[in-house]
């Protein structure tokens, strides 16, 4: 038969009291700093708390609470791979948007002559991809609009026509 297993914590073994042990801990935290930074901070926590609160009533305060739900929703859907791919890639992008700021903007002819390069039809064909997500998101909230405002006119007109006349 497995015996089980019995776990002691390798601690020194000292044979301090919980009270000498507690008092050791404390004075490595004051010497370190950390003490008063606890205090600091569980000081005011009170204060930090009700200005939070305060300003997550506010207009403003949902609007980024909502978006970082959005922002969390997204994440956890995305693949930390792809993510990465295209973050390093905007990164590339805002490297290489100052440089082009400094040149005199390119004619139609060499835009063109660029789309030969597979990088450029890569980049090109990806952005096509987020406006057409774009796109049917644009399209799915407009049909939703109208269908919400055809079902207000037909619950008016019904409303009108049960209604008794005077």
């Amino acid at each position: 038969m497995t015996e089980t297993a019995k776990f002691f914590p390798n601690a020194g073994h000292t044979h301090q009291t919980a009270h000498q042990e507690l008092e050791a801990l404390l004075q490595t935290l004051h010497e370190s700093g950390t003490l008063r930074l606890l205090q600091g901070f569980f000081g005011g926590f009170s204060e930090v708390t009700e200005v939070l609160v305060k300003q997550m009533n506010e207009p403003a305060g949902r609007k980024l609470l909502g978006n970082l739900t959005v922002i969390t929703k997204t994440l956890t859907q995305s693949e930390p791979k792809a993510l990465d791919q295209v973050l390093s890639g905007a990164a590339q992008a805002l490297d290489a948007l100052a440089e082009v700021g400094r040149r005199r903007p390119p004619g139609l002819f060499s835009l063109f002559l660029h789309m030969r390069d597979p990088d450029i039809r890569r980049g090109l064909f990806a952005v096509m991809q987020v406006l057409r997500g774009i796109g049917m998101c644009v399209h799915r909230a407009a049909d939703e609009s109208d269908q919400r405002e055809r079902l207000a006119h037909q619950s008016a007109a019904q409303l009108q026509r049960a209604a008794p006349a005077y």
